[in-house]
This record gives C-alpha cells, sequence and structure tokens, in this order.
C-alpha cells in the first residue's frame, strides 16, 4: 500500500484519483503522496510494469475509472494498448545498476497448488475441529431502518472469546416469512472505503426487492470493526 497500512475507517477519496471524469494533475492530491514522495501510486492513471506477464506487461494501481480497490491488484496488458486511464512512471537508477532491476516475468501458471486428499480419519478430525460450539448468540438490537423496499435491523451478537459481532439483517417489505435467505460476503472494498451496508444496497438492493431477505456480518477489520489499538 503507498501509504502504509491503512486505517479501516480510513478512505482513499483524499488520497486518490478514483470512480471520476478523467486524470488530474499529479499534485492534486497532496495526501496521496508515499513515504518515498511519489505521487499517484494508485488511482489517476494505471501503470506499466517491466515485468513481461503472458501475452504483454504487468499493469497495477488502478486508475481514474476503476473502483479504489484495484489499486492493490494487477494484470496483464498487450504492449500496443493505448488508454488515457494507462501511463507510466519514470525512475532513474542510483548507483551501480545490475541485472533486470526487477524486471522478472509474472509466472501465474504455476500457482494452483495441488492438495492430497486425506484419510477420512482426518477429515472428521479437522470437521470437529472446526465445529461451533452452540450457545446463545444474545442478540443486542442496535437500529432499525426502513427504508421503502425494505427494513434493515443492526445487531450485535455474541461471538467466539467474548467477541461481539455486528450483524445487519435485510428483511423485504413484499414478501412474507419464512424469507429465502441470502449470506452476504462483503468485498476488499468494506476493508478500506464504505461500509458493509453501503455496499450491499448497492449490490443486492434488486435481490431484496425481489423478495429474498440477506444475512450479512460485519468481520474484523472492515469500517465499522476495525482492529483494537490500529491507527
Amino acid at each position: 500500500m503507498p501509504w502504509g497500512l491503512m486505517n479501516a475507517a480510513g478512505p482513499t477519496v483524499p488520497r486518490a484519483n478514483f470512480n471520476g471524469a478523467g486524470t488530474t494533475a499529479v499534485d492534486a492530491f497532496p495526501f496521496g503522496v508515499s513515504a518515498y514522495g511519489a505521487s499517484d501510486m494508485a488511482g489517476n492513471v494505471k501503470e506499466w510494469l517491466a515485468n513481461p506477464m503472458g501475452y504483454g506487461y504487468v499493469v497495477t494501481g488502478g486508475s481514474w475509472e476503476d473502483p479504489a480497490y484495484l489499486h492493490t491488484e494487477y494484470g496483464e496488458q498487450s504492449a500496443m494498448l493505448a488508454s488515457p486511464a494507462l501511463g507510466f512512471r519514470c525512475a532513474r537508477t542510483v548507483g551501480e545498476s545490475s541485472g533486470n532491476q526487477g524486471g522478472e516475468r509474472f509466472r501465474f501458471d504455476e500457482r494452483t497448488p495441488v492438495y492430497t486428499p486425506v484419510s477420512e480419519a482426518e477429515f472428521q478430525s479437522f470437521l470437529a475441529y472446526y465445529r461451533y460450539d452452540r450457545r446463545p448468540a444474545n442478540p443486542r438490537f442496535g437500529a432499525r431502518v426502513e427504508a421503502p423496499a425494505w427494513i434493515r435491523e443492526r445487531t450485535w451478537i455474541d461471538g467466539v472469546d467474548g467477541d461481539s459481532v455486528l450483524v445487519y439483517f435485510y428483511a423485504p417489505r413484499n414478501a412474507v416469512p419464512p424469507y429465502q435467505t441470502l449470506l452476504y460476503v462483503g468485498s476488499a472494498a468494506t476493508f478500506c472505503c464504505e461500509t458493509l451496508p453501503e455496499q450491499l444496497e448497492w449490490t443486492l438492493g434488486p435481490v431484496i426487492q425481489g423478495g429474498r431477505a440477506v444475512l450479512a456480518v460485519v468481520l474484523k477489520g472492515m469500517v465499522e470493526r476495525p482492529w483494537p489499538n490500529h491507527e
């Protein structure tokens, strides 16, 4: 991450140009400068890297037309591609240069591990290890929001080792229980840029309007449940 380990509640909006209408000046986001003085390591335009990958070269960093979470990802593009959302960064080697300066080929054809099946006895031991103890949830209702298409309830329940777990439940207005319920898991954006309800309602709003309920758990590290003592 260009700005170090981010606080989950720290948005990228004042740091980088994402979800925009075009490029901005290099110094338009003073809070986006990295610890080494480099601007726009995330957002604005994606960057070419020197590393070959597949049939082209690696690009990374995300651009003005991308969602914020893409700045931690990388992919490949043909070397012949021209795009207003893709550029490169000039760099000068300090001191003696040697080798290819980190320009090794990115390999993605050897990343899938080969697993060996375990015995039935070992499999049962794994199940026993990960099986949850059944205990009362002890729900503590926090807030209830009524929208035209659904009712959202915010609830805390007991977790493991005394932890409190935040849960959201969406009940559709145009259906009667028992509901067909979906379990939603938030994407990486809920750890840095948006709350789980914001993402869920944008993603599954039509599903709830269609009569299904949705349950979502706010995991540790997400925007509403930052890690303890995390700056």
